[in-house]
C-alpha cells in the first residue's frame, strides 16, 4: 500500500476524537431536548431509546457506507450545529407541535425521536467504520484498541463538557465547538484517507459468531442496561439527584468500556471470563456498599473544604469508580472479547454493536417500564449480576460443573442482597453521607418509611425520630409537619391583585397549593412527578385536605412546557419547585422561563419564587439579578433566617387581599391554632421592598437555559449560607420605611412587625433585635407594651376562634404572667368541651398552688393523674402537697415514684 498523507499511527487519535464528539452530542442534545420539551419521563425515554436504537441501527448499516466515513462525520457536525443554531425556532416549533398533538407523552417521545434519531444513527455508523479503517491501515485486527480509545474519548468528554465547556460557552456554544471538531475530522478523513475509503473489504469475507455467544451478548447487554440505570439511581441517592451525578456515572460506564476493551486484548481474555467478572462486579457492589458509603462520608467534608467544589467532584468520581468500575469494565469487555478473529471488522463489529445496542435499549425499557416500580434496588443489582451468570451458561458448555458455578454465583448474589446490602440507606437523603457522624445518626433515627415508585421516580414518606419527611429521588425535601409552606401560598395570595386565577408550580406536600386553592376561584397546579400526585390523598391530613378542593386542577406536566403554552393569564403564579440544584427544576429559575412567566401573568399579576441558604452567596446574587432583568418590582419576605420568598411584578406591588385568609374558615383555624398568629399579620414578614439593589453589578451573570449559571454555582460547593446577603438585609432593614413602602394591609401597632418576626424567626434573630431598637418611645416601657399587646392578641384569637388551642394558649400565658384568677375560668371552659385534654388539670393545679389554695390544687392534680398516671410532674407536685398537709409517708412515696418515672424517661432511647 502506498504511503498515505495521514500517518498510520495518527489514525487512533482520530477515533479518540470521534468518540469524544459522539458522546458530547448525546449529553448536549439531551440537555437541549430537555429545554425544548421538559424533563418528563417521556423526554428522558426519547433520549435514551433514540440514541440506543439509532446507534444500533447505524452500526448495523455501517459496513455498507464504507466510502462515506468522512461524510458521516461531517453529517454529525452539521446536525449538531443546526440544532444549536436553530434553538429559538425549535422551541416555537416544538411547543406548537406538542400543543397540536395534545401534549401527550407519546407526542413528546415522537418529537424527541424525530430530532435525535438522525444524529444518533450517524454516530452509530462511526465506530465500526473507524475499526474497519484501522484494520486496513494496520494490516491486523486491533478492534479492541480502537474501541477502547473511542470510549476513552467519550468518557473524558462527558467530564469536560459537564465541568468545563458548558460552564464557559453554554449548550449552544458547546454544540458549535463539537460540531466544528466534527467538520475538521471529516475534512481530515476526506483528504488523508481516500486510499483506504476506496478499498472496502471483500463482501464475502466475514467471521461468524456462535449462536450461544450472540445470545450471551444479548443477555449480558440487557444486564448492562439494568446495571447502568440502577447505579445511576443509587448514585443519586448517595450523591444527590443532580446533573453532575449523572455525568459522573456516565463517565464511569464509558471509562469501564474503554478499560474492558483494553483488557480484552490479553490472550486469555474471553467472553466467558468477562461475564463471570460482571457477576463479581455486582457482588462487590452489594457486599461493599456499607464500606464504600462510610468511606465516602468519612472524607467528604475534607474535600468539600478544599476549594470551589472540584475536589468534591473528584472524590465522588473516585468513589463511583471504586463502586461501579469492576462491573462496568466487565460489561465493557464483552464485544471486544468476541472480536478475536477479525476478517471484515466493519461488518463484524457493526453486527455485534447492533445486537448490544438493541439489547441495551430493551434493557432500559424493561427496567424503566416494568422493573423499577416493582423491585428494590438490591434486587435490581441481583438481576444485573444473575443475568451474566445465565449468559455464561449460554456461552460455555452445559455441564454439571458450569451449572453448579452459575447457581453458586446466583446464591452468593442473593446472600449479599439479604445480608450485605443496606436498602434503607438509599432513603436517608444524600446529605446524610456528608460525614460519618451524620450517617450514623440518620441511620439510627430512621424508624420507618413508605416507598412509592413509578417508571422513573421514587418517593418515600420517611419517619425520622417521629417526624415524617417527604423524600424523592435521593432528595430529602421537607418535613410534613413544617407549616411554612402554607404561608408561602397564603402570603402570595395576599399580594395578588385579584383572587380569580392562580397557577402553582410544584405540588410537593400540597400545602402551598392548598392555601392558594382555598383563596382563588380557580387554581391550576403543575407537578412533574406522578407519584407525588398520587400521594396527595395520603397526605391530606398535612395539606389542609387539598384533594377535597373542587376548584383545584392538578396537571402532570413539566412547568417549563406548561407555562410556554399558558392557556389564560393568571393573577398569581407561585413557584414552589425544589432547589435549582435538582436536575429537573433548574430550568424554572432561568431568564428564559421568567420571560414566559411574564406572558402568563396579567399585566399587574404577581410571580412568587424562593431561595434558601443552599443557593449560597453567588446563587443568591444570580437569582436576584435574573429576576431583576425580567420584573420592575421585587419584594422579599423571610419565612425563617435561611428561607426567603421573592415576589415580582411588572406593576407596583402592594397588599391587595389582607383579609382573604381570615375570611376562609380552614385557613383561619390553621393560623390561630397551629401557628398562634392571625393570618392578617403575615405581610409583616416582608422585610425588603427592593432586594435588587444588592446586585446592581454588571459582572453578575444571568441564569439562562443555554447557560444555567445558577446550578453551576450551587454545584461548586457543599457549603450552605449567604452571610453577606443576610448582613445586607439586616443593614437595610427599616421597619418605619417598610410600613411606608408596603402601605395598607399592615397592623397599625408598631410592635407588630417585631412580634411577628420573633414568632417566625426566633427571639435570637438579628432582624428581631433591629426591629426592637427601631421602636419609638421609652425603652423602659417596651416590655410593658409587649406584654399588653401579647395579652390582647391571645384574647383576640381566643374570642375569634374559641377552640381548645387558642383558649389553652391564652390561659397558659395568663398563668405565666401570674394572673391565675383569670386563667382558671378559661381552663375550666376548655374542660367543659374537651374533658380529656392533656395537662389542663395539671396547669390548673399549678395555678391553685400559686394562689395558696392547696386543696383545690391537690384535687386538680389527682384528676390529672387519673387521666395520665405516668405524669411525673403532677405526681411530684401532689407529693409535695401531701407532705405539707402532714401526710409525709404518702407524699415521699409519690415523689420517689415521680423520680423513678423521670429517670426511666431519660433512659428511654429517642
Amino acid at each position: 500500500m502506498n504511503r498515505l498523507p495521514l500517518p498510520e499511527r495518527a489514525f487512533p487519535l482520530l477515533a479518540f476524537v470521534s468518540g469524544m464528539c459522539g458522546i458530547a452530542y448525546e449529553v448536549l442534545l439531551g440537555r437541549a431536548l430537555h429545554n425544548l420539551l421538559g424533563d418528563g419521563f417521556a423526554v428522558t425515554s426519547a433520549i435514551l431509546l433514540s440514541f440506543m436504537l439509532g446507534i444500533g441501527l447505524g452500526a448495523r448499516l455501517a459496513h455498507g457506507l464504507w466510502r462515506r466515513l468522512w461524510l458521516i462525520e461531517i453529517g454529525i457536525g452539521l446536525s449538531g450545529a443546526a440544532i444549536g443554531l436553530a434553538n429559538v425556532s425549535l422551541t416555537s416549533v416544538m411547543t406548537a407541535a406538542l400543543g397540536w398533538l395534545g401534549g401527550e407523552q407519546w407526542a413528546a417521545i415522537a418529537l424527541g425521536a424525530i430530532l435525535l434519531l438522525g444524529p444518533a444513527l450517524l454516530i452509530g455508523c462511526s465506530m465500526p467504520l473507524f475499526a474497519g479503517y484501522d484494520a486496513q491501515l494496520a494490516h491486523k485486527g486491533r478492534f479492541a484498541a480502537i474501541y477502547a480509545l473511542y470510549n476513552l474519548g467519550a468518557a473524558l468528554t462527558v467530564l469536560v463538557v459537564e465541568f468545563g465547556l458548558l460552564r464557559i460557552v453554554g449548550i449552544q456554544g458547546s454544540l458549535l465547538v463539537i460540531a466544528t471538531i466534527n467538520l475538521l475530522l471529516g475534512a481530515i478523513l476526506f483528504l488523508g484517507l481516500r486510499q483506504v475509503s476506496k478499498k472496502p473489504p471483500p463482501k464475502g469475507l466475514s467471521a461468524s459468531f456462535a449462536v450461544g455467544a450472540q445470545l450471551a451478548l444479548i443477555l449480558g447487554s440487557i444486564a448492562s442496561a439494568v446495571f447502568q440505570l440502577t447505579m445511576a439511581r443509587v448514585a443519586e441517592f448517595l450523591m444527590g439527584p443532580f446533573r453532575e451525578t449523572f455525568a459522573l456515572v456516565l463517565a464511569i460506564v464509558l471509562g469501564g468500556i474503554a478499560l474492558g476493551s483494553a483488557l480484552a486484548r490479553a490472550p486469555g481474555a474471553t467472553l466467558e471470563r468477562f461475564l463471570l467478572a460482571a457477576v463479581g462486579g455486582c457482588l462487590w457492589i452489594l457486599g461493599g456498599w456499607d464500606w464504600l458509603a462510610t468511606l465516602y462520608a468519612r472524607h467528604y467534608d475534607a474535600f468539600a473544604g478544599l476549594n470551589d467544589g472540584s475536589s468534591v467532584s473528584l472524590w465522588k468520581l473516585v468513589i463511583l469508580a471504586a463502586m461501579m468500575g469492576p462491573a462496568a469494565t466487565a460489561f465493557g469487555g464483552l464485544i471486544p472479547a468476541m472480536m478475536k478473529r477479525q476478517d471484515n471488522v466493519a461488518r463484524e463489529s457493526g453486527h455485534l454493536l447492533f445486537l448490544s445496542a438493541t439489547a441495551n435499549a430493551a434493557g432500559f425499557a424493561l427496567t424503566a417500564l416494568v422493573l423499577h416500580s416493582r423491585m428494590e434496588y438490591g434486587q435490581l443489582l441481583f438481576l444485573a449480576g444473575s443475568l451474566p451468570a445465565a449468559a455464561w451458561l449460554l456461552a460455555t458448555a452445559l455441564t454439571p460443573l458450569t451449572v453448579t458455578v452459575a447457581l453458586a454465583s446466583t446464591a452468593l448474589l442473593w446472600g449479599q442482597v439479604e445480608y450485605g446490602w443496606r436498602e434503607k440507606d438509599l432513603y436517608l437523603g444524600y446529605t446524610a453521607f456528608h460525614s460519618p457522624r451524620t450517617l450514623k445518626k440518620t441511620r439510627r433515627n430512621l424508624v420507618g418509611q413508605q416507598i412509592f415508585k413509578s417508571s422513573r421516580d421514587v418517593v418515600s414518606l420517611s419517619r425520622f425520630s417521629g417526624r415524617a419527611w417527604l423524600f424523592f429521588n435521593g432528595y430529602k425535601s421537607i418535613s410534613l409537619g413544617n407549616h411554612s409552606e402554607v404561608s408561602v401560598g397564603t402570603l402570595s395570595a395576599m399580594l395578588a391583585p385579584r383572587a380569580e386565577r392562580a397557577l402553582v408550580l410544584g405540588l410537593g406536600t400540597g400545602k402551598s397549593a392548598s392555601a392558594v386553592g382555598k383563596l382563588f376561584a380557580h387554581t391550576d397546579v403543575v407537578e412533574i412527578n406522578p407519584v407525588i400526585i398520587g400521594l396527595q390523598q395520603l397526605m391530606s391530613g398535612y395539606n389542609l385536605n387539598l384533594p377535597a378542593e373542587q376548584d383545584v386542577t392538578i396537571h402532570q406536566a413539566d412547568g417549563l412546557t406548561f407555562v410556554r403554552s399558558c392557556p389564560q393569564p393568571y393573577d398569581l403564579v407561585v413557584n414552589t419547585v425544589t432547589t435549582p440544584l435538582y436536575f429537573s427544576s433548574d430550568k424554572l429559575y432561568t431568564h428564559d422561563f421568567l420571560q414566559d412567566i411574564r406572558q402568563c401573568l396579567t399585566p399587574d399579576g404577581v410571580y412568587m419564587t424562593w431561595m434558601d441558604s443552599r443557593v449560597r452567596e453567588k446563587g443568591a446574587r444570580i437569582i436576584l439579578k435574573t429576576l431583576q432583568e425580567s420584573f420592575d418590582h421585587i419584594w422579599l419576605a423571610a419565612l425563617n433566617t435561611r428561607y426567603f420568598l421573592l415576589f415580582a411584578s411588572l406593576a407596583p406591588l402592594q397588599i391587595h387581599g389582607a383579609q382573604r385568609p381570615g375570611n376562609h374558615p380552614a385557613l383561619l383555624r390553621f393560623y390561630l391554632e397551629q401557628e398562634g398568629l392571625q393570618p392578617e399579620w403575615l405581610p409583616h414578614l416582608i422585610i425588603n421592598t427592593d432586594p435588587g439593589r444588592y446586585v446592581r453589578n454588571k459582572q453578575i451573570p444571568i441564569n439562562t437555559l443555554d447557560k444555567p449559571t445558577l446550578s453551576f454555582a450551587m454545584s461548586g460547593s457543599s457549603r450552605r449560607g449567604f452571610d453577606a446577603f443576610n448582613r445586607w438585609l439586616i443593614d437595610q432593614f427599616d421597619p418605619t420605611a417598610l410600613r411606608q413602602s408596603i402601605g395598607g394591609g399592615l397592623d397599625a401597632n408598631p410592635l407588630r412587625t417585631m412580634l411577628v418576626l420573633k414568632n417566625q424567626l426566633g427571639a435570637s434573630s438579628t432582624l428581631v433585635s433591629k426591629a426592637r431598637k427601631a421602636l419609638t418611645g421609652d425603652i423602659k416601657q417596651l416590655p410593658i407594651q409587649i406584654r399588653e399587646t401579647r395579652m390582647r392578641d391571645l384574647e383576640s384569637m381566643a374570642k375569634r376562634l374559641p377552640g381548645p388551642e387558642n383558649l389553652t394558649r391564652w390561659a397558659r400565658w395568663l398563668a405565666g404572667q401570674g394572673e391565675c384568677d383569670r386563667a382558671i375560668p378559661i381552663f375550666q371552659e376548655v374542660l367543659i368541651h374537651h374533658p380529656k385534654r392533656n395537662n389542663i388539670h395539671l396547669e390548673m393545679g399549678i395555678c391553685y398552688e400559686r394562689m395558696g389554695r392547696r386543696e383545690l390544687a391537690a384535687q386538680a392534680l389527682r384528676l390529672e393523674l387519673k387521666q395520665d398516671p405516668w405524669d411525673a410532674d403532677a405526681l411530684h407536685r401532689l407529693g409535695t402537697l401531701e407532705i405539707l398537709a402532714g401526710n409525709e409517708r404518702s407524699g415521699v412515696a409519690m415523689q420517689r415514684r415521680a423520680l423513678a418515672l423521670t429517670k426511666k424517661r431519660a433512659r428511654k432511647p429517642r
